[in-house]
């Protein structure tokens, strides 16, 4: 028979070692702020007032799925390269973005919940259905319009998803039809 344990008088301490060697003593995880200033520069979280969320995220996703379109027209290798940067950092922005108004506007007590769900779908689902789908539009019609065509409905979905949004903040009075 066994007892309960309390854990809130509970402490977490792990150590942590590279693979290569092991180090004296261990470390404990937790917070620290003295190196902090050295790798955050806090000027770029005043951005945020100049760049509001949503037009970051729909700016992101416009240009995201528009140079996917490119890239599926390119043959050569120098331009292929410098759009495949350009995508990457549109990627990067689009779902960082995406992850971080998510986290934002969720209430603390289903973030957990929203969280999971949407990696699911973002990471799990997309990677499977996607890649699959993806595949056979490739196999059948040629690498350039599985990309090309992937971009295509990217951008389709973006214009009426933000459009769509715009519409309802225009109707509730939030904005206006000029702004």
């Amino acid at each position: 028979e066994s007892l309960p344990v309390d854990t809130s008088s509970m402490v977490a301490e792990r150590r942590i070692s590279s693979t290569f060697k092991d180090v004296p003593g261990g470390q404990v995880l937790g917070p620290t702020y003295d190196y902090t200033h050295r790798l955050l520069d806090f000027s770029l979280a005043a951005a945020g007032e100049r760049f509001p969320r949503h037009v970051v995220l729909s700016g992101a996703s416009y240009v995201f799925a528009s140079l996917l379109i490119v890239f599926s027209l390119v043959r050569t290798p120098l331009p292929a390269y410098v759009l495949l940067l350009l995508i990457g950092f549109a990627m990067i922005v689009n779902s960082a973005q995406a992850n971080a108004m998510l986290q934002h506007f969720v209430p603390d007590e289903l973030r957990g919940r929203i969280m999971a769900a949407y990696s699911f779908i973002v990471v799990g689902l997309s990677q499977v259905a996607g890649s699959f789908v993806a595949g056979a539009v490739a196999r059948a019609a040629g690498v350039e319009w599985a990309i090309g065509g992937g971009g295509a409905l990217m951008l389709a979905y973006a214009l009426w998803a933000f459009q769509g949004a715009r519409r309802k903040v225009i109707a509730a009075g939030v904005l206006t039809s000029t702004t």
